[in-house]
């Protein structure tokens, strides 16, 4: 019979106590192969993230456009084809326009919400690029913020300025602008006054530069006018900006020029000497281009 309560010593099984199992290790050689391979794959897929995510922010940023470009034409529709006021005086947008105050200073949302269009769409957020990291200095607030401190600013956005504006910066106009002795141009005071041929190109909203971007306006010369920009035009989205036109419709731009992309322009209130703050353009199509929905000669 066989003894089930036997068990076997250690002798008996062929194993010791003093025998343990073999252990593995890496190598210095090994962890320094790894590392370098973590280092290749780094270096490959930073680069696809960072496009992934320029190309996220563009998208929402036009999504952004569309939200207000609604606003703009619900105003229109609901005010017998009139434009959003946008009147300006020295850097600032006036009482009544689509929008208030001066972006560089504006360290609150006060000035959007108390504009004609934020009725239609109380989301703060869509004036404002996701791509901006520009900051606005806000004052002392006890007990927050004894000492003055920096908020992301509010607002990137403008109209172009032919739309709802004019340079008596008044409803009655009359409905022209003029800049550094050129001539005068028209101005819209209602939607019907735009060429039909013209509505699908013509920019309302852009994304503006922090260069230049204050009150609600976007200036902008009429194509043929000046090889000049009177605003900047933004450069957010990887060498792009983004627009909305007089349709309904937006897009994206890709710029294919050096001017536009220059860092001074885009960050710094240019100035030339009897020019103001115009920036020349350069031989590229996009000055052009953007001048083309702009405004027209009367």
């Amino acid at each position: 019979m066989v003894d089930l309560t036997r068990r076997e010593s250690p002798a008996f099984s062929g194993l010791t106590s003093s025998v343990k199992a073999p252990q593995s290790a890496f190598t210095l050689i090994e962890l320094l192969v790894v590392v370098a391979i973590i280092a290749i794959l780094a270096a490959i897929l930073l680069p696809v993230l960072h496009r992934a995510q320029a190309r996220s922010q563009m998208i929402y940023d036009l999504n952004n456009f569309k939200q207000l470009q609604l606003c703009w034409l619900m105003y229109v529709h609901d005010n017998n084809d009139y434009l959003p006021p946008n009147y300006v005086s020295g850097g600032n947008a006036l009482t009544g326009s689509w929008v208030l105050g001066d972006a560089q200073t504006d360290y609150t949302t006060t000035n959007i919400q108390n504009g004609m269009l934020f009725q239609y769409n109380r989301q703060v957020k869509i004036y404002v690029c996701p791509a901006n990291t520009y900051m606005i200095n806000a004052p002392a607030s006890l007990p927050l913020h004894p000492t003055a401190y920096k908020v992301p600013q509010v607002r990137t956005c403008s109209i172009e300025i032919s739309l709802g504006g004019n340079e008596a910066d008044n409803p009655n106009g009359p409905w022209t602008e003029s800049y550094g002795g050129n001539p005068a141009f028209k101005t819209y005071q209602k939607i019907s006054q735009i060429q039909a041929t013209r509505i699908a190109q013509k920019i309302v909203f852009t994304d503006e530069a922090e260069a230049t971007l204050d009150d609600g306006c976007f200036a902008l010369y009429p194509l043929g006018d000046a090889n000049n920009w009177w605003n900047m035009a933004g450069n957010r989205h990887n060498n792009g900006t983004v627009w909305s036109f007089a349709d309904g419709h937006c897009e994206y731009w890709k710029w294919h020029g050096s001017v536009v992309n220059t860092l001074v322009y885009q960050t710094v209130y240019y100035q030339t000497s009897g020019q103001g703050n115009n920036v020349p353009g350069d031989s590229s199509d996009d000055l052009p281009r953007t001048e083309a929905g702009g405004a027209q000669y009367p």
